[in-house]
């Protein structure tokens, strides 16, 4: 993008595959044999606030993905507000295990964890402080069965916690051609939150 619509951004690639669990939910497994919160939510920002030059604060840092991705997007923000302040989820779901049908292994098949994982469980029963301090952008196609109810969902439980959240009814379904055609209008809400926030003060 050149028409200077974002500020520069650095970008992050992880991946929160091919460790014990095939689908890592990026969580700490109950088990303790993959670390996946931690290392996304306190490693790699630790890491990369000591090698680059950040902006190090919460309202400067946000969380992004699509699908599973979708889904550690808004966890990771909302276990970790102290670190991310914006989670932009292109057709996640938001109660932990519905993704696969190994979802559930890294909470060992445990309800109470697999709740408890749960953007939509975590929502409701954050601080009021914490609540104010992050921003969501939900991208998805409403009409699309599973990904568009789970995405319409999960804004009205925003919406009832006084969340502020953006959605976008994209003209993609579920896939990459969806970040492709999305992606420019999200970082442009991004950054106007970013801005609204001081975060480049």
């Amino acid at each position: 993008m050149t028409g200077g619509s974002i500020p520069p951004m650095l970008f992050i690639f992880m991946n929160a595959g091919n460790g014990p669990y095939p689908d890592s939910e990026c969580a700490d497994s109950f088990d303790r044999k993959e670390l996946m919160d931690t290392f996304l939510g306190v490693t790699v920002p630790t890491y990369i606030d000591r090698h680059y030059r950040t902006i190090a604060k919460a309202s400067a840092r946000a969380t992004m993905g699509m699908s599973q991705g979708g889904y550690c997007a808004a966890v990771l923000a909302m276990r970790h507000p102290d670190i991310f302040g914006v989670s932009v989820s292109f057709s996640g779901y938001f109660t932990a295990g519905s993704g696969s049908s190994t979802a559930k292994l890294p909470f060992g098949g445990n309800a109470n964890l697999i709740a408890k994982g749960s953007p939509s469980w975590l929502a409701p029963n954050m601080s009021t402080a914490k609540r104010s301090s992050l921003y969501f952008i939900l991208v998805a196609q409403t009409s699309q069965a599973f990904y568009g109810s789970e995405a319409t969902k999960f804004a009205r439980i925003l919406h009832h916690a006084g969340y502020g959240y953006d959605f976008v009814d994209a003209a993609e379904p579920h896939g990459w051609p969806q970040v492709r055609t999305e992606l420019e209008r999200a970082l442009v809400l991004l950054a106007e939150n970013q801005a609204a926030r001081g975060a480049f003060d």
